[in-house]
């Protein structure tokens, strides 16, 4: 194979195999790229192309995909939804399907390090291709019509000629010389352009304009006598923005001693004031019963709702009068979109203990692009504002769709320790020490629900947060 690469190409590591069975069998790679990865993949003799731009790996080797497409009328179905990992030793990549009932897996026969192209298709059509050149003669073509169709195969290299091709079994052609001319296609229906090299997207500056944090929630099961987690939130920018924050109990009525206090429960929206103490701005009305045919015998459940305006701030959102009571509990707050006010920060703060580890955080982004994210599980770190009996050794992991994508577990020896840390200043997180064992991941996050989990042992109790800062700028 020639040296052939362009101005804004990326190397990248490939992991060449294949998944399905007989007739439906697909060959592809899955390459991990700067920030993310992307798979390509075919079937030549049926013509079915398969292409995922959402495969994004942790630094331990997992990896989850998504949004994979097919040809058009083809009755194969590509698993759109599935998780995998990449062993650090040998070249095996496993991917299972993400559905219950399929067995499809992907298979690696090989891995190498590979040359990444993608062009856009100048002319009479609107579509991409997208070109990965490995060693040993493993190179992969694939061709994607906006319009609906998408196909790909190997690449053929004719030495004499010097003329790097791929070309579909119907006669649709692309061309690539080695020498100073143009790549151009020509399609089978007579259709033909030139092929318009495409910047490497991973040293281009990320548009968030359009991505945003639309909900932030957290859920937890709580015992009598003890704290309730909090959910925290901070806006900036100028002007202000309508903010729905809503709360679910299902309480135990044999820990209810006085009905007069399950009557007043109300949810109680908090602001941090200069003096760094929280000020109350105002209550929901009383929370009222739900009625769910399902909840078991001895349970009572509750709703309410609360609107507020809120300008830049830092916010508490809690509940009254719940100290008493054992009870599951999820709140949420939905934000509305605006290109000039955000919500920068979302967090909840606990206390775990052998009666109550049961704590969740999570949140949904929603518009279009990609944003930079920062999302720690901090014990420890705590200290820095002199909380005492933090927990020892929190531990994260992050799931996109149910599916676990992310996890870490002591932030100073991952891979990406530096960039959280650079990411960390920039947000302007409170710092964490190198030789804490708290836990965080740097990430790129496109549109999505996201859940976050601390989980562990028993043994391991004290107070601990989880907490996502965005760049929103």
């Amino acid at each position: 194979m020639p040296d052939f690469s362009v101005s804004g190409s990326e190397r990248v590591e490939a992991y060449w195999g294949s998944f399905g069975e007989r007739s439906g069998r697909v060959e592809g790679a899955f390459l991990k790229t700067a920030n993310s990865g992307i798979f390509i993949g075919f079937d030549e003799e049926s013509e079915l192309g398969a292409f995922s731009s959402r495969v994004d790996w942790n630094s331990e080797g997992d990896f989850v995909f998504g949004g994979l497409a097919k040809f058009k009328g083809s009755d194969f179905l590509v698993p759109t939804a599935g998780v995998g990992r990449a062993l650090t030793q040998g070249t095996d990549v496993i991917l299972e399907s993400g559905f219950v009932d399929s067995d499809l897996r992907f298979e690696s026969f090989v891995r190498t390090s590979a040359q990444l192209e993608r062009y856009k298709l100048e002319g009479e059509i609107d579509g991409e291709l997208y070109l990965v050149l490995g060693d040993n003669d493993l190179s992969y073509a694939l061709f994607i019509d906006h319009s609906g169709s998408i196909l790909g195969g190997t690449l053929q290299y004719d030495e004499i000629s010097g003329l790097l091709s791929f070309r579909s079994q119907k006669g649709d052609r692309f061309e690539f010389q080695t020498s100073s001319l143009s790549p151009r296609y020509v399609l089978a229906d007579g259709r033909r352009g030139g092929l318009l090299e495409v910047a490497n997207e991973n040293q281009v500056d990320l548009d968030t304009s359009s991505i945003y944090l639309s909900k932030a929630w957290n859920s937890y099961v709580k015992s009598s006598q003890s704290p309730q987690d909090g959910l925290h939130f901070i806006i900036e920018g100028e002007g202000s923005m309508p903010v729905e924050i809503l709360a679910e109990l299902s309480i135990d009525i044999r820990s209810v001693f006085d009905w007069e206090t399950l009557n007043s429960i109300s949810i109680e929206l908090y602001q941090l004031d200069e003096n760094d103490e929280w000020r109350m701005l105002f209550p929901s009305l009383p929370l009222i019963r739900s009625k769910n045919p399902d909840e078991p015998e001895f349970s009572l459940s509750l709703s309410g709702r609360l609107d507020a305006t809120l300008p830049s701030g830092t916010y508490l959102a809690n509940l009254s009068n719940i100290f008493s009571l054992s009870a599951e509990i999820a709140t949420q707050a939905h934000f509305a979109h605006s290109n000039d006010i955000f919500v920068v920060n979302g967090s909840t703060f606990y206390q775990r203990d052998p009666q109550n580890l049961d704590h969740h955080f999570g949140f949904d982004l929603a518009g279009e692009g990609v944003i930079q994210a920062l999302v720690r599980s901090v014990g420890p770190g705590l200290a820095y504002f002199d909380v005492s009996e933090c927990t020892e050794n929190p531990n994260l992991s992050v799931y996109q769709h149910g599916l676990k994508s992310w996890k870490n577990d002591d932030w100073a020896i991952a891979e990406n320790f530096e960039k959280s840390s650079v990411m960390g200043d920039r947000l302007g997180a409170f710092p964490l020490s190198e030789n804490s064992k708290d836990s965080a991941l740097s990430l790129s996050l496109g549109p999505g629900s996201y859940s976050v989990e601390s989980c562990r042992g028993t043994d391991d109790g004290g107070f601990e947060i989880i907490e996502l800062y965005l760049q929103t700028e």
